[in-house]
């Protein structure tokens, strides 16, 4: 690498990772909690092989381990400290943004040097970009995986077997990153096939043997996925809705060529659908893809750069059901298709129209500048959970889950009748939103509305029969209410759906103590410690059990126990535990 291209590298990484300074004021939001803030990191390599062997999300068949281990690898090292998070992922943008710069100076694509530059920068610093550095979790899950792809195919782009090596491990490590690289292979045979790394043409038997490791790893990779969903993840969703995937095409487009200004998260199709903004985005599309294809019978990387952006809109382009059917996220890859499709007929017109290159480059220069200042505007929309939900519902107030967002901000703060107003419209915007339900019969419950609480779950439950969470959590409000035998049935419900979960156990245990089945109730405390032995509260009530039945001796050997695992965690119950234990011993 000479000098000047070192220097170039390092002025798009920085001018890159500088757009999204704003971010390191940032708090974690929304997808963070679960992912970061509900999990206790990873600190061994058992913590990293289990997460090999895990969902990547609780209720969504999504299996992205690389990238989940970077992030369980950060919360061992600093905790739920956000700004280490914020900063891995600008410096994240950064490396992406000098991988595309490689890959379009690779001599086939034909465009030069400084086009190549800003194309890499405009790519990174597009709004539909913000959306991936922005957040921690959802961001990561598509920069990092994008970083994997772009290198894998820049290095296959090679002519050399290191090249081709290097390819087969990224394109492994980029499938284990995400769902989306499934249709790497077919780009890079689409490479091969056009001659960009390795001379087309060949034995043809020796080029297929040289496609066994890319088809070993897509192999791997799908039986590692049915391991987890034995294919109940894959459900149609183009028979719903045959309109979705034209739908998708166009959003892409869309919001590539006329961004919005401000945040429009995961916007429904009447959110984004703006015919002033469609109708020109479409011409604009159509007049470069036509001057591609003219040019694609001496120049095939026309060729290339259309198949890209159509195959990476694919995996999301609402064939299979989406967990939202548009995102910005969606786009941020394809986007690189249309984008280095212009830059290939700017590179083209600077050639015939030598005298125009200062105007095409001071025109490009402004549009970079002006995609980098949107972006970094963009960041106050993700400074909290309650201003990430409220610019959701500026732009969409039917959206239930910033609904739910909101209600759950109030519901931390002890806001009860700003939560309930939130809550409530989450769960009637989504019927099937299973957090919405449970936060609005809590909140029912805690504000002493016990009665409507229990209604509201017998009506989500004839939607969200098989939801362990919801019968457990109508056990415990009638717990609480007085009506421990009516509690018993549903909490037997939520542990025959949810066998290996102690804590519905634990509840179970306490709903059978109230009836006076004592031996049932201890015996339900020990299925709850055998599937966590950890579990102090539930040691705790098997000892409360021990003593009603006389047996003082076990009920002090659990309570020291209990004390040991409890720890500084509970002080309330290392309290009671104490309590007890004084008493024990006066007796």
């Amino acid at each position: 690498m000479t000098r000047g291209l070192w220097w170039s590298r390092l002025l798009l990484f920085a001018f890159v990772a500088l757009t999204y300074v704003p971010s390191l004021r940032n708090e974690l939001i929304y997808d963070d909690r679960p992912l970061i803030l509900r999990h206790g990191g990873a600190h061994s390599l058992e913590d990293v092989a289990q997460i090999f062997r895990e969902p990547h999300f609780p209720q969504a068949p999504y299996y992205r381990p690389i990238t989940r281990t970077t992030l369980l690898l950060q919360k061992a090292w600093h905790g739920d400290n956000p700004v280490p998070f914020h900063w891995f992922n600008l410096l994240l943008a950064g490396a992406v943004a000098v991988a595309v710069d490689v890959l379009l100076r690779r001599p086939r694509f034909g465009i030069p040097a400084p086009i190549a530059w800003g194309t890499a920068a405009l790519l990174l610093v597009h709004p539909v970009a913000s959306s991936c550095v922005y957040p921690v979790c959802s961001g990561r899950e598509t920069m990092l995986p994008a970083l994997l792809m772009i290198s894998t195919l820049a290095a296959y782009a090679t002519p050399s077997r290191t090249g081709y090596v290097l390819a087969q491990f990224l394109l492994l490590a980029s499938l284990f990153g995400k769902e989306q690289a499934i249709v790497l292979p077919g780009l890079l045979v689409l490479a091969d096939l056009l001659g960009f790394g390795r001379p087309a043409g060949g034995d043809l038997g020796r080029r297929l043997l040289s496609y066994l490791p890319m088809a070993l790893s897509v192999a791997f990779y799908l039986w590692m996925r049915h391991g987890l969903f034995a294919g109940t993840e894959y459900q149609l969703a183009i028979t719903e809705d045959p309109l979705g995937p034209m739908w998708s095409f166009l959003f892409a487009f869309q919001v590539t060529v006329f961004p919005f200004y401000s945040l429009r998260y995961e916007p429904d199709l009447e959110v984004w659908r703006t015919w002033w903004q469609l109708i020109p985005a479409t011409a604009a599309f159509l007049v470069v893809w036509i001057s591609l294809f003219r040019r694609s019978t001496r120049q095939p990387w026309a060729l290339f750069w259309g198949a890209w952006f159509v195959v990476l809109t694919l995996p999301t382009a609402n064939i299979l059901v989406q967990e939202a059917p548009f995102s910005e996220r969606y786009v941020f890859l394809p986007a690189l298709g249309l984008l280095a499709g212009v830059a290939a007929v700017i590179s083209d017109l600077s050639v015939r129209l030598p005298g125009r290159v200062k105007t095409m480059a001071a025109g490009g220069l402004v549009v970079v500048l002006l995609a980098a200042g949107i972006s970094a505007r963009r960041s106050r929309a993700f400074v909290d959970d309650l201003t990430f939900g409220q610019c959701w519902l500026e732009t969409n107030p039917e959206a239930a889950e910033a609904h739910g967002i909101v209600a759950g901000v109030h519901l931390r703060a002890e806001r009860f009748d700003e939560a309930l107003v939130h809550a409530r419209e989450a769960a009637h915007l989504d019927p099937d939103f299973l957090t919405a339900h449970v936060n609005y019969a809590q909140l029912l419950h805690d504000t002493g509305k016990s009665r409507r609480a229990v209604r509201h779950l017998d009506g989500a439950l004839e939607r969200l029969s098989r939801s362990a969470k919801l019968h457990a959590l109508r056990g415990r409000i009638l717990l609480e209410s007085g009506n421990p035998q009516e509690a018993v049935s549903s909490l037997q419900r939520a542990v025959k759906l949810q066998a290996g979960n102690a804590a519905f156990h634990n509840s179970l245990a306490i709903a059978l103590g109230k009836t006076g089945d004592l031996p049932a109730a201890t015996a339900t405390f020990r299925t709850a410690l055998e599937h966590n032995p950890d579990y102090a509260e539930a040691r705790f009530n098997l000892a409360e059990a021990l003593l009603r039945s006389d047996q003082v001796a076990e009920a002090t050997e659990e309570l020291q126990r209990a004390r040991q695992t409890a720890k500084e965690a509970d002080p309330e119950l290392v309290g009671k535990i104490e309590q007890r234990l004084r008493q024990l011993s006066r007796e």
